[in-house]
């Protein structure tokens, strides 16, 4: 019996006689076809090498094999262009790419699967894009971004700040029933432009459920993106082997993450078997074997790593990595960055309530510039989940905010230290619940905790809630990176004497300033303002005047 070989969809078939069944099985990926009595495994140059090493004699391939062993191993052609220097811009491309964004491009433009290793703020989403565009310049192509929830208003955003070329962006926001959110899509797919990449932005807790799970499993994608990819690291959830069924029905994907390896060499198996599972195998087992030394109680505890060096090669192979000390050099002192929630059902019934009232007083002339700020704050309240009634008692209305909060600093690094701004002292209760639940110890600097001195002098990724009034002159926060705007100030005054507590000189690295923001509200109104380094409240009346 001739051994033969062909491709179907993002696999390799192979027939050979039954004496060779145990080196197929040990080729990584394999796995066994009944119907087409043969072994299949994922598409690449790599896995065909191996095949070739493995069988002995001729193997008769299929018209396409040939042309992809002929085409070579295009990760080792790339491995390269890791350390070049003299690198220019994309081809089609918006501005000025930094040095380590350019290598990133040409280093992943010929690949069919990329994890980009990226330190928070190194640009990683624009880098991304210019990847996409790059693979398909002529448009006409069809993406699936899947990020998670606070991120998905963020992508659009930053599509039509990169984007050199059409792109036709659809949202499909948590808030729209799992059912809507398919049909939605639907009609972006059937409304595609001629030359624009259609794109669609769902979250990772929606992409797999029900109608739309089946409905993405249903097309075939030119690229599907995972932004903060270990958002799948565990290979045994929902998400995770929903992900593996992906990688049948894309041509191109790309990974986003600044934490691949959060808890240690494991957490990558479930992003690699999304990416390209020709590297480390369909089998978890299998890869934790090889990799792990397990004991403890019924032998499912890691007591340590194995074959690290072999690990860390095969890693590298399919990841481009940006350490902070690597882009420092390019990035500016600051990075400002917007993290997006949905208020639940309760919290917009209240706020819209609150909102019309003011709206309604400021046409009457009941409010001016002059005495705003009080109804202002009332509605920045109910965005972090509370509400005052007549008597002055809060009335807890919702968590959206304080959730968002646990998303963002689970992605934070556990070693970094993190500074929270806030104005409520409710704002920094949940703060220390967040905190807690996340494995950090918290301190607090406000109006009834002083306990700075204790931050500063703790050695690891505390967090320091920050009351806003006294977050302000004479005091040094310089021993974190990463500030988190829970509530925004409506001074512009206020909010940059709050990051100059954290570039003072003695700052050697770049902080990343992260505003939690409720879709829809006056925090977005702030972010704005504050953005464009106007006065916010003044801003803020003339925007409700207009409406």
């Amino acid at each position: 019996m001739a051994i033969l070989a062909w491709t179907k969809g993002q696999r390799i078939y192979v027939r050979t006689p039954y004496e060779f069944k145990d080196t197929m099985k040990g080729i990584t990926g394999g796995r066994w076809d009944a119907k087409e009595r043969a072994w299949h495994y994922p598409r690449s140059y790599r896995t065909l090498a191996e095949i070739m090493k493995s069988l002995p004699g001729p193997i008769g391939l299929s018209e396409d094999l040939m042309k992809l062993l002929e085409e070579g191993d295009p990760y080792e052609k790339a491995a390269s262009i890791k350390e070049a220097t003299n690198l220019p811009n994309p081809p089609i491309c918006k501005g000025n790419d930094w040095l380590h964004q350019r290598r990133a491009y040409w280093w992943a433009k010929d690949l069919p699967a990329v994890l980009l290793d990226m330190w928070m703020g190194s640009g990683k989403t624009r880098t991304a894009i210019n990847i996409v565009q790059n693979w398909y310049p002529q448009g006409n192509a069809r993406v699936l971004i899947v990020c998670p929830p606070n991120v998905v208003p963020v992508w659009e955003e930053q599509i039509a700040q990169h984007a050199a070329i059409p792109w036709k962006v659809t949202l499909l926001p948590a808030g729209k029933p799992i059912p809507k959110r398919a049909q939605v899509a639907e009609q972006a797919w059937q409304s595609t432009e001629p030359g624009a990449i259609t794109t669609l932005v769902c979250n990772y807790e929606a992409v797999w459920r029900g109608v739309l799970g089946e409905w993405i499993l249903s097309k075939y994608w030119d690229v599907i993106v995972g932004d903060e990819l270990h958002h799948i690291k565990a290979p045994g959830s929902k998400q995770s082997l929903f992900f593996a069924k992906l990688h049948k029905i894309s041509k191109r994907r790309l990974g986003l993450t600044g934490t691949p390896l959060h808890d240690g060499p494991l957490d990558i198996y479930g992003q690699a078997r999304f990416l390209c599972p020709e590297v480390f195998g369909t089998s978890f087992a299998n890869f934790r074997a090889r990799y792990a030394r397990m004991g403890g109680y019924g032998g499912y505890q890691v007591l340590g790593y194995q074959n690290l060096d072999e690990f860390y090669e095969k890693y590298k192979s399919f990841t481009f990595s940006v350490s902070a000390d690597e882009a420092l050099p390019d990035l500016p002192n600051i990075i400002f960055e917007r993290r997006v929630c949905e208020l639940n059902p309760e919290e917009q019934r209240v706020y819209a309530s609150l909102e019309n009232d003011l709206i309604a007083q400021i046409r009457d002339g009941f409010v001016t510039v002059n005495n705003a700020l009080t109804k202002l704050i009332k509605l920045q309240q109910v965005t972090s989940g509370y509400v005052r009634d007549d008597g002055g008692i809060d009335r807890h209305v919702g968590d959206s905010k304080k959730q968002l909060l646990a998303e963002v600093l689970s992605d934070l690094p556990k070693d970094e230290p993190v500074v929270v701004f806030c104005r409520f002292t409710h704002d920094l209760d949940a703060v220390h619940e967040v905190a807690k639940a996340d494995g950090r110890k918290s301190f607090e600097l406000s109006g009834r905790r002083r306990e700075l001195e204790e931050w500063t002098n703790s050695g690891g990724g505390e967090v320091l809630a920050v009351q806003l009034k006294a977050g302000g002159e004479g005091v040094a926060m310089y021993r974190a990176r990463y500030a988190i705007d829970y509530s925004l100030s409506f001074s512009l005054g206020e909010y940059n004497q709050t990051r100059s507590r954290l570039q003072r000189p003695e700052q050697t690295r770049q902080v990343i300033s992260i505003a939690l923001v409720a879709a829809g509200t006056v925090d977005e109104k702030i972010y704005k303002a504050l953005k464009q380094k106007e006065k916010v409240i003044e801003t803020i009346m003339r925007g409700y005047c207009s409406e």
